[in-house]
Formats: C-alpha cells, sequence, structure tokens
C-alpha cells in the first residue's frame, strides 16, 4: 500500500495535480523532494551525475503538475551556464554538455555536446511555454535552436560531408573531437524540440529526410543511426510518439525482438517488459526506462488493453526510495546491473524511468507538438 502525505512545497500544488492513486502520487513526492537548491538531481539515488536528458524530463514532470517554481529552477540552471557554454562561435564548442554534478553544480568536460540532450531540454522549454506564456528563456530557447539547424550535414553549414541533412551526433566537451555519426534518436528530438519554430519549418523538412533515410521497409522499423544498422526498442517507441504512423513503426516488432519476463532483483516479482538493445535481449536484461515508455507509445495508440497491462507488470518493480521514506520510484532495470559491484540502476530510483512514469499517468506525451 502506498500512503504518502505531500510535503509542503508539493501540497501547495495538490490541487492541480489531482492524483489518480496513492502510487503517483508517492513518486511526485519523491522528485519534489529529491531536487536540489541549484534545480538538480542524481541521475538515480547514490549517483553524483546526471544528464540533461533526465533533467529535461524532470521540468517537463513540474510543468506537467503545475509546479512551475520548480520547473524554472531547473531552467535557470541553464540559463546559468548558457554563456559558458553556448558562447563561443564554433557549434563544436555549443551546445549544453550531457552530464552534470548536482553536488557542485559543474558540468563534467568530459561529456559530449549531444543533439539529443540538447533538444530535450528545447522540448522542455517549449512546453513550460506553452503552458505559462514566460518569455523568461527565449533567448537560451532561440540559441539551442540554432545551434540545432546549424548541427546538419548541409551544404553552407559549419561542417558538410554527404549533404544527407541528418543532424551529427555531436562534439566532445572540449570541442576537438566530433563524433562522426549521425543518430536517428538525436534527429527525433531535434525534429520534436523545432517544431513550434516557425523559421525551422524547412530545417524539420530536412531532418525529416534524414529520418526516412533511416527507415528499413522491409522490417517495418527505423534503424539507430548511420553506423549502426539495428534497432532499439526505445527508438522504436519513441518513432511512433512522434509520427503516429502504427502501420511504419508497429508496436508489435517490438513485441516480437524484445519482450522478456525476468526476476525482479529489487522486488523480487516476476515482470514482463522490454529489453533496451539486441544485445540485453540476449543477456537477458529487462530495461524499465524503456518498458514505460514503450507503455506510453501504446497508450498514445489507444490500445488499452496492452497499455495497462504492461503499465500494471512495470509498477511490480516499483521500489521505496532509499533516502526519503515513504516515497516511491522505478529503478533503471529489473534485473543485470550494467555495475556489478555498484548496481544502482537496480536499487535506486531513477529520475528517467519515474519521469516517464508519471507522463503515463498523465496521458502525456513529450514528443506533442507544442504551441505558444
Amino acid at each position: 500500500m502506498f500512503i504518502v502525505f505531500l510535503s509542503a512545497a508539493c501540497a501547495a500544488h495538490s490541487g492541480e495535480n489531482r492524483f489518480t492513486d496513492s502510487r503517483e502520487q508517492s513518486v511526485y513526492e519523491w522528485f519534489c523532494l529529491s531536487q536540489g537548491e541549484n534545480g538538480l538531481f542524481q541521475s538515480a539515488e547514490g549517483v553524483d551525475i546526471c544528464s540533461t536528458y533526465q533533467l529535461s524530463t524532470a521540468a517537463m514532470v513540474f510543468t506537467l503538475y503545475g509546479d512551475y517554481d520548480r520547473a524554472g529552477k531547473i531552467f535557470d540552471y541553464f540559463l546559468s551556464k548558457q554563456a559558458k557554454e553556448f558562447s563561443a562561435p564554433s557549434i563544436t564548442q555549443r551546445g549544453f554538455l550531457q552530464m552534470r554534478h548536482p553536488s557542485s553544480g559543474e558540468a563534467d568536460w568530459n561529456s559530449y555536446r549531444w543533439v539529443g540532450d540538447n533538444s530535450w531540454l528545447l522540448m522542455a522549454l517549449n512546453f513550460y511555454k506553452s503552458r505559462t506564456g514566460s518569455r523568461k528563456y527565449d533567448s537560451m530557447m532561440k540559441a539551442i535552436a540554432d545551434w540545432l539547424c546549424d548541427m546538419r550535414d548541409k551544404e553552407g553549414n559549419e561542417i558538410y560531408e554527404t549533404g544527407d541533412f541528418g543532424l551529427w551526433y555531436g562534439f566532445t566537451g572540449d570541442g576537438r573531437t566530433m563524433l562522426r555519426a549521425k543518430s536517428s534518436e538525436g534527429n527525433l528530438d531535434a525534429y520534436a524540440a523545432l517544431a513550434p519554430f516557425k523559421d525551422k519549418a524547412g530545417a524539420r523538412a530536412e531532418i525529416k529526410k534524414f529520418l526516412d533515410s533511416m527507415y528499413v521497409a522491409g522490417d517495418r522499423r527505423i534503424k539507430i543511426g548511420t553506423t549502426v544498422s539495428t534497432t532499439d526498442s526505445e527508438l522504436q517507441a519513441w518513432a511512433y510518439l512522434v509520427f503516429g504512423d502504427e502501420n511504419k513503426y508497429p508496436l508489435e516488432f517490438l513485441e516480437k525482438n524484445y519482450r522478456l519476463t525476468v526476476t525482479s532483483e529489487a522486488t523480487g516479482e516476476e515482470i514482463t517488459g522490454f529489453s533496451y538493445m539486441p544485445e540485453d535481449h540476449m543477456e537477458g536484461r529487462l530495461e524499465l526506462s524503456c518498458t514505460i515508455e514503450i507503455v506510453s507509445a501504446f497508450q498514445a495508440m489507444g490500445d488499452k488493453k496492452r497499455e495497462k497491462y504492461y503499465l500494471s507488470e512495470t509498477e511490480k518493480a516499483m521500489i521505496e526510495s532509499r533516502y526519503h521514506p515513504g516515497t516511491y520510484g522505478l529503478p533503471g532495470l529489473a534485473n543485470k546491473s550494467r555495475w556489478p559491484n555498484d548496481p544502482t540502476d537496480m536499487r535506486g530510483v531513477n529520475v528517467h524511468s519515474s519521469a516517464w512514469y508519471l507522463f503515463v499517468k498523465k496521458g502525456f506525451n513529450p514528443f506533442s507538438e507544442f504551441k505558444f
């Protein structure tokens, strides 16, 4: 049984929250209690690192529940870093870094400037502006949108090679090394993030051409990118959430190739869900973050039977917070930690998984085309 009492900070918004059940309420309470004074989170409890992507999903959670001040703390953090991380004239030294240390608030300069993380931050800012009408972050939004468009492999842009319009994966933190590949996921993210910007319509159309070139018609799937021809389960689910095309991106592909049943090492419950990569499936590793994203895709499809089934399976893996007793969330994995000596991906509540859980509970598609 999940019985929680909202903290004062969260209770102020309880009228707008309208929780469907105590489990949802307990996960939202975890988000309220886990945010640091600088606005940041640990990616999973016990880990002093967090990605720009994960922080963006947390900002979306707070915006979704009407807790705009808490969402604003995350955006204010990035606004304070904009001059340092977006001031260089070259695209190779622009873009928010992927990883942060929540304890110090410092960026990890060994991480990458990746188009995916920057796109998710822009998606979160789009959602916030659509809800609040605030123009406080307009300059940051423009900087990200412009950088994303400059990252296209297009004649006339700073880095031109094949002219396929795809966004390059990104650069090392110091900008000296380019990752000479193009990720379908990063391009999907950018396609969604640029939707509200009318002056970027041409760029979006070009990105769509690249994404079309990544489609494998015979298998009805989208491949990971220019250097990897396989598909991961998250990517297929996200492609459906972006395009809503059941014929082109069938979720049955995931049930056929990525579904598995394991025993949760944290709860002891038997769970049916999905692996992430083909190699994870071969090793029998169930990724809860991917499973709850696939639940979101079934929800968007209107397949209530499979939405309900996989949601209930995912909830079997829910764990109590290590730091905030009485609050709960999802870990990243159900079994077979990728770091056996420090299995925080199974033992600690995870921002990514738990944010998507709340998206599902609210019927929210983060890839929506927000308008403002």
